[in-house]
């Protein structure tokens, strides 16, 4: 069933029966007005991790070290960029959110790197994705070389050759060999609604015998993680991945953080996925 609606003028639109659902249960349960046409923004979040470890709840993220989860900011304290290269001079587009009174603002900062001496952010109280922005075939975008990090200051307690000496004062980064991060979680500002329409998680290959539940968390600001209640569970001798379409849609409100997380039943497991959205404004 596809349905359309009127946004003025000649405008006519066509949603399909969930999506005019996920806007009606807005409108009728919350309140809230949602116009994902003036937003026009989709989201693909995807991410891997190879720290899955048994019974231990996993962010499908790539962090530094041996972190697991994000230790998350309690303010706009996310304040530095830098990389272990050396030879990584190039610009990197950082994109995340500051907090303005109780609520977040999305925020999307371009900064020239230099090499393994921190360079000074617009302050951040989350930090979601780093990449490489596209250049022009007279100045093109160079890859980058080392492990960059996005890393609050205070907790890391200074950089030992550009790296950040507490690992979990990292929010945010590129491994190397990569020229964007791979973190499966992100923040949802206080002006939006992310309607997720698909989710996909994978066991990567190369673990051997591993089984992995997963599933996609949310927490509204001063509240806690409560699963959305995918309960995926994979096995990589049998059914290694899973794509999950969301009938009806999920609804993830204003100043929400959500993330996807693995449990393994073995050490170093290494875990992939995505969710796939639409953003509206409210």
């Amino acid at each position: 069933m596809i349905s359309g609606t009127q946004l003025g003028g000649d405008t006519f639109v066509r949603r399909d029966q969930f999506m005019l659902l996920a806007v009606n249960e807005l409108s009728r349960q919350h309140g809230l007005e949602a116009d994902e046409f003036t937003k026009g923004k989709t989201l693909r979040k995807f991410g891997r991790t190879t720290n899955a470890d048994a019974g231990i709840k996993t962010t499908v993220a790539t962090f530094q070290g041996a972190v697991v989860n994000e230790t998350f900011a309690t303010g706009n304290t996310v304040d530095y960029i830098v990389s272990d290269s050396a030879s990584d001079t190039g610009t990197v587009v950082v994109e995340g959110h500051i907090l303005v009174g109780t609520s977040m603002v999305s925020s999307t900062q371009q900064v020239t790197l230099t090499g393994t001496t921190p360079v000074a952010l617009v302050p951040l109280f989350r930090a979601n994705r780093i990449a490489i922005p596209d250049g022009t075939i007279a100045s093109p975008s160079v890859d980058l070389v080392g492990n960059v990090y996005v890393y609050d200051s205070t907790l890391a307690g200074g950089v030992t050759a550009g790296t950040p000496n507490t690992a979990t004062a990292t929010k945010v980064m590129v491994a190397a060999g990569n020229n964007q991060s791979a973190k499966c979680a992100t923040s949802i500002s206080g002006s939006d609604v992310l309607i997720i329409t698909s989710v996909y998680a994978a066991v990567q290959r190369g673990n051997g015998s591993i089984s992995a539940d997963v599933d996609l968390e949310t927490r509204k600001l001063g509240g806690v993680w409560k699963p959305l209640g995918l309960e995926a569970s994979l096995r990589s001798n049998s059914q290694s991945s899973m794509d999950l379409p969301q009938r009806p849609y999920a609804i993830i409100m204003p100043d929400t953080d959500v993330r996807m997380v693995a449990t393994t039943d073995g050490a170093n497991g290494q875990v992939s996925g995505h969710f796939h959205g639409v953003f509206a404004s409210v």
